[in-house]
């Protein structure tokens, strides 16, 4: 008893097609080659903002005042950190709309 078998493989390559093409760099533009560079550096601007303000209420015992009030450490930096994660992302939510606005691909290459 002998028993055959055959597989047939039917390969099909396909390529994908350009989305966009680089021209400057691997960006579309000069501003779009500046903002990739300076966008993270705006970003980080605000860390510097924060920072100084958390120090700021150390040094003039703002906390200390707060906590001999009865708050606890716990709620005073999850309140915060939710804060200041809520400003962060308005000031992206703003340089979004701007980039936009400007037609940056940076911003513009993907949807929604």
């Amino acid at each position: 008893m002998s028993v055959s078998a055959s597989v047939d493989f039917f390969f099909k390559v396909c390529f994908l097609p350009l989305l966009h093409r680089k021209d400057f760099f691997g960006c579309q533009s000069i501003a779009d080659f500046i903002a990739s560079g300076f966008l993270p550096y705006i970003f980080m601007l605000y860390i510097f903002v924060i920072q100084g303000l958390v120090v700021f209420e150390k040094s003039s015992k703002l906390r200390d005042i707060m906590v001999m009030s009865g708050l606890k450490m716990r709620v005073y930096w999850t309140v915060l950190w939710a804060f200041y994660f809520a400003q962060y992302l308005f000031m992206v939510l703003i340089l979004w709309v701007a980039g936009v606005l400007t037609e940056l691909r940076t911003f513009t290459i993907h949807g929604i």
